[in-house]
């Protein structure tokens, strides 16, 4: 509609886009300082002793204090830069985190701004500004948050790099992809996005170069921990030496034998076993596998709200949780409408297939979640305009 294009004036729009990142940070400093932070478990603990490791012994080690590449670097290095400056101090990550939280939700209105338009950045900004996964995870000694904020800031790079089908924007890209990749190596495949994106989605100019200055950008990141490993460890290791243990729990269809799958199985055996399991699983029970790899594990990953309850502060946005899913899926199917956020729709699918060959838990739908949100704020901003196409503004 003409007169909401009117209404976001620059002066109008700068000033809703502080009162969004204003609100995200003041929402998440006030669930850091109002409510109990929970106790480092499971990986968290790992992750705060390797960084103490990594500064008092300068060695890498995910475990026992021999050198190891079990995890990538990136979220150790994280929490060891923080206490380098700030000293052995939990209150100071989190506190980081939550910078790096609000900016995120900047770098969420900057893309749905990018890929769509104003009126769909204010607004998947200020869905994200709120939602409880995003403001809970600030407190948590887990990759997510650092994570998330290289995620939206390579996919703004590569909405830039795809929209002006610039080397320089790409070659950008594979840089912060590399940084990403560092925290957290799922991500890595997205390295040949724009060859992918020229197969799978539009045709670009000079696919091959632009491929050619990702894994250069990408490469470049990567370098220093692959030449670590050859020298620390005597050989190499691409990203870490991890995936094994959430690829074999992918494998149980609906966790029907639940901790049978791991019984006798060394970290060493268990990729080799995962992969030979689903082999064997689509060759002798392919419908019910082809079920668990597709909508079956859509349904755990995306479903539910990764957080845990702390009754009605993040709970009375929970709702947030289930139009961000289900909105964000029916935008895919106005694909052809919706030309200027196919960048963005390439990702999330992407990345979804990607996660599909390993368990599907909540937590690892998260991510995904930023770029469902400009999907879910498109269609609002269809439905209510009335436009058959997202407007230039």
């Amino acid at each position: 509609m003409e007169w909401t294009r009117k209404l976001l004036s620059r002066r109008t729009e700068v000033i809703l886009v502080a009162f969004t990142v204003c609100v995200a940070f003041l929402l998440r400093l006030y669930f850091l300082k109002s409510y109990i932070q929970p106790q480092l478990v499971g990986d968290a603990v790992h992750y705060e002793a390797t960084a103490r490791r990594l500064l008092q012994l300068h060695t890498f080690s995910f475990w026992s204090g021999e050198p190891d590449a079990f995890i990538t670097p990136g979220y150790p290095m994280f929490i060891a830069a923080i206490y380098a400056v700030f000293g052995f101090a939990l209150k100071w990550v989190r506190a980081v985190q939550v910078v790096l939280s609000t900016l995120t939700v900047l770098l969420v209105y900057l893309v749905g701004k990018k890929a769509a338009n104003r009126r769909v950045g204010l607004l998947s900004a200020l869905a994200f500004a709120v939602y409880p996964a995003a403001v809970w995870t600030c407190g948590l000694l887990l990759t997510e948050t650092v994570y998330v904020f290289f995620l939206m800031l390579y996919t703004y790079v590569f909405v830039m790099a795809i929209q002006r089908q610039s080397g320089k924007f790409i070659f950008l890209s594979g840089i912060v992809l590399g940084l990403a990749v560092l925290v957290r190596p799922t991500l890595a495949p997205v390295v040949l996005a724009p060859l992918l994106y020229y197969i799978l989605v539009r045709r670009i100019n000079h696919p091959i170069r632009l491929t050619v200055l990702s894994i250069a950008g990408f490469v470049i990141v990567l370098a220093p921990w692959w030449i670590r490993n050859v020298i620390t460890l005597g050989h190499f290791v691409l990203f870490s030496t991890e995936t094994g243990n959430p690829l074999l729990a992918g494998t149980d269809p609906y966790y029907s034998l639940g901790d049978q799958y791991f019984d006798s199985v060394s970290g060493d055996d268990q990729q080799s076993l995962a992969l030979h399991r689903i082999r064997e699983g689509f060759q002798t029970h392919f419908w019910l596998y082809a079920a668990w790899f597709t909508v079956g594990k859509l349904q755990y990953m995306f479903s539910d709200l990764w957080v845990t309850p702390h009754g009605k502060f993040l709970d009375m946005f929970s709702f947030i949780h289930q139009w961000i899913a289900y909105l964000g899926a029916s935008a895919m199917l106005l694909y052809r409408r919706l030309e200027k956020l196919r960048p963005i729709l390439f990702l999330v699918v992407f990345q979804s297939v990607v996660q599909l060959l390993f368990v599907p838990i909540t937590r690892y739908a998260f991510p995904v979640m930023p770029l469902l949100t400009i999907l879910a704020a498109s269609l609002i901003v269809l439905l209510v305009s009335g436009e058959r196409s997202l407007q230039e503004e």
